[in-house]
């Protein structure tokens, strides 16, 4: 996970000094680490029981939405359209963990 992050990092200085390529808001990569974590725990979830269960989903979830906030902050985008997204998205994960068996 460590090396994958650091060739992440590498690449991105490597384009904002070659090309003209810039994010302001750099420091929301770091949001992508807990959200990688986070889809990490699901594929081990998933691997030792090999089905989607409620915390493997719920891992995944979380993924998601830390991916969109870090998403949010790169590309300087809305939160007045991107919010009600993200919490849509939660309340569904809610509602899908009740019904669906864990």
């Amino acid at each position: 996970m460590g090396g994958a992050i650091l060739i992440a990092v590498g690449i991105f200085l490597l384009l904002q000094t070659l090309t003209s390529f810039s994010l302001e808001n750099w420091w929301a990569l770091i949001i992508l680490i807990p959200a990688a974590g986070a889809f990490a725990n699901c594929w081990r979830i998933y691997r030792s029981s090999q089905r989607l269960s409620a915390p493997a989903r719920a891992s995944m979830i979380g993924g998601i939405l830390l991916t969109m906030v870090a998403a949010i902050f790169l590309f300087n985008l809305d939160w007045t359209i991107v919010g009600p997204i993200l919490v849509l998205l939660a309340g569904l994960g809610l509602l899908i963990n009740m019904i669906l068996p864990g």
